[in-house]
């Protein structure tokens, strides 16, 4: 028998995620849930817990993935640089799954790997090798900064590149110009990522709401790196979270486009599943609600992508009956068993 959380309205206990992490047989939203509560605890007994999703029991690609993203952004992350460099060399190991892995050892700043990631700057695979681009570039200005800090967004999570790329204010159609362009250099590109993402914070200076779609439009255009591609898949969640529901319209288009896209890079079509889960709506629940009924037919990518829509759901259906519990009553009433 599979473990499962007992409910959305509560907080499980260690002993629980631990159980959830080991058991290859427990619900992907339900293993997904748990990776997060291991990262939010971010201790070496965490990150020993999200190792059990990398033993060979644990077939999900998307689990897999996801234990070394949240590995990777742990304050503890670097106890995990080992295994990550495991994945990152398992040439058995779904790309989607070493890319992460490489990212990872650059998030958690593991400048000691940073020779065994060179070899993978010419790697035959277009992710890796890009991903692999950025994590050098980071681990280099890392070695040079000391600066552990200078990656963390103002989202609490660790970008690909640092916080001096970032940092540079320009025009949302200027920066929207230089992400398209496949001329300028990876790293480039993602800081034009950042700078329209900051451009929709309402602390910023000025936020412009033409930003977020700007972000989406990339994320249809772009022909020229699914690494990028995924990123911001990634990054519209971030920012539609919070958005005006007009705003997010074109966004939530975008991502349904994306998924829907056969053709489209597995790791771009999963990131953009799962960020309909963060955007939330009912065009997004409903599409989500229509994608997990199709068949996988032994398709692992698909896999990966349905798997992704379930997690988006329950991504949906947690943050509503949070909602729910907030928007009740909390005097003259009573509960009943």
């Amino acid at each position: 028998m599979s473990r499962q959380f007992r409910g959305d309205d509560h907080e499980p206990t260690w002993e629980e995620v631990k159980g959830l992490l080991a058991d290859p047989e427990a619900p992907v939203e339900q293993r997904y849930r748990a990776l997060f509560y291991a990262r939010s605890r971010d201790d070496s007994e965490a990150i020993e817990a999200l190792y059990k999703v990398l033993e060979p029991e644990t077939k999900s690609v998307l689990l897999r993935h996801e234990a070394c993203y949240c590995i990777g952004q742990m304050e503890h992350g670097l106890e995990g640089a080992w295994k990550l460099e495991s994945v990152m060399d398992d040439v058995n190991e779904h790309p989607m799954v070493r890319h992460e892995a490489i990212e990872g050892l650059a998030a958690c700043g593991s400048v000691d790997s940073l020779e065994k990631i060179r070899p993978y700057l010419t790697h035959e695979n277009e992710a890796i090798r890009d991903t692999a681009t950025l994590a050098v570039e980071s681990l280099e200005n890392l070695k040079q900064t000391k600066d552990t800090d200078a990656q963390r967004s103002e989202f609490n999570t660790v970008d690909p590149i640092g916080a001096k790329a970032r940092q540079h204010a320009t025009k949302t159609e200027e920066a929207a110009q230089r992400l398209m362009d496949p001329k300028a250099k990876l790293s480039d590109r993602y800081a034009a990522m950042y700078q329209l993402r900051a451009a929709t914070l309402p602390g910023s200076v000025s936020p412009d709401p033409e930003a977020l779609k700007a972000l989406a439009r990339v994320l249809r255009e772009d022909h020229t790196s699914a690494l990028m591609r995924h990123e911001l898949a990634f990054v519209v969640a971030q920012v539609a979270f919070d958005a005006d529901r007009e705003m997010t319209l074109s966004s939530v288009q975008a991502l349904i486009d994306s998924v829907k896209d056969t053709d489209e890079a597995c790791m771009v079509r999963h990131e953009s599943a799962v960020a309909l889960g963060s955007v939330g709506g009912e065009e997004a629940t409903k599409f989500l609600r229509e994608y997990v009924q199709r068949p996988v037919n032994h398709d692992e990518d698909e896999s990966v992508v349905i798997e992704s829509c379930k997690v988006a759901l329950d991504a949906i259906n947690f943050w509503s009956d949070m909602t729910t519990i907030e928007e009740q009553p909390t005097e003259g009433s009573a509960i009943t068993a």
